[in-house]
């Protein structure tokens, strides 16, 4: 059952993040001008082409030497120029404008099913989590009277003992189960409807000094760094374009990632470093943690994946996708380079 349904929300992500890398191919917001406007556009462009000939016509053969000349050689230029250009040149680029214009507005209408199928299916299966964990609750406090009652009950020994170990112990066991489960789905499902929301909330792009914020991560991290015995080591970063909250994420998840993906074995060090290449800032957090296996590495970044899904490291497999589709909506990529048992480096490139 659990299993089915993790396989329920992996769909619908997947649809979600669909939709939302479709709206990153639309590199940019399209102009919606009007069919006059592009006209006028078009005729004073031709113009401009058919001045240039006449200009050089007037400078390189003596026939076009005068003003009047001239006019009536352009006026003639550009009844004949126009119509090439609008065949050759400008109707394609028309056409173009209109196809990216109902693909957007396709992606639009996507998007907003999918959220709206988002909404329903996490508020379809909250209400049954909330069932099934209350009515689990009561049957725990149940058992719990029923072992007491147990005193006062005339029963051989032989019977008591079996209704003390289904009341006391197999039972409670069970529920505890139902309850771990039911806390599970409900953080899948509040994930889920985070990582829809990134896809649709609007940005507020800014120059952004990356090393405040990265200080403050690391500020808010220490306790746990300082818990698993790891050193981190913040150096000097390149600014960058971009929503503050959301860069926020993307270091949160990629320090807390290498924080919680240490080897035991050995001292945690954490290293965050970045330089400018060209117009971007690239960004890396580099550790010396389990690393990843080979087979694993094409995987990180889907949704609900986890290396090791019976580790008892806390989370729900949704880190990594929820940083590609911040990275990818402010136009930059992300990778990594590991090697398993010596640690792992993950590098994201934003937009300077």
């Amino acid at each position: 059952m659990k299993k089915e349904n993790r396989t329920k929300l992996k769909f619908i992500a997947d649809q979600v993040t669909t939709v939302d890398s479709g709206e990153q191919s639309l590199t940019a917001p399209l102009k919606r001008y009007s069919t006059a406007f592009r006209i006028l556009i078009i005729i004073a462009l031709s113009v401009f082409v058919a001045e240039l000939i006449v200009m050089f016509l007037i400078f390189a053969l003596p026939p076009f030497s005068t003003v009047v000349e001239a006019f009536i050689d352009a006026f003639l230029l550009i009844v004949f120029i126009f119509p090439i250009l609008y065949i050759f040149l400008f109707r394609p680029l028309i056409l173009h404008i209109k196809e990216r214009e109902r693909a957007e507005e396709a992606l639009q209408a996507k998007t907003k099913e999918m959220e709206t199928l988002l909404r329903a299916v996490s508020h379809d299966l909250r209400t049954p989590l909330a069932n099934i964990d209350g009515y689990s609750g009561e049957l725990a406090s149940d058992c719990e009277h029923l072992t007491e009652m147990l005193e006062h009950v005339t029963a051989d020994e032989e019977t008591k003992k079996l209704i003390e170990t289904l009341a006391g112990e197999q039972i409670p066991e069970s529920l505890s189960f139902i309850h771990k489960g039911t806390m599970k789905m409900e953080s899948l499902l509040k994930g889920l409807s985070h990582l829809a929301k990134i896809g649709t909330v609007k940005l507020d792009i800014q120059r952004l000094d990356i090393n405040d914020i990265a200080q403050q991560v690391v500020d808010v991290m220490k306790f746990s760094a300082r818990e698993a015995g790891a050193a981190i080591e913040l150096e000097t970063l390149p600014d960058c374009h971009g929503d503050e909250v959301q860069i926020n994420q993307i270091f949160s998840n990629l320090i807390g990632n290498a924080i919680k993906y240490l080897d035991p074995e050995r001292a945690g060090r954490i290293r965050i470093w970045g330089k400018v290449e060209g117009n971007m800032s690239q960004y890396c957090v580099e550790d010396n943690g389990v690393g990843i296996p080979d087979h694993h590495k094409p995987k990180v970044f889907e949704i609900f994946h986890r290396v090791d899904p019976t580790s008892s490291v806390s989370g729900e497999g949704l880190g990594l996708t929820t940083v590609k589709q911040i990275v990818e909506r402010h136009k930059g990529r992300i990778w990594l380079e590991s090697e398993e048992g010596k640690g792992s480096k993950f590098f994201v490139v934003i937009p300077t």
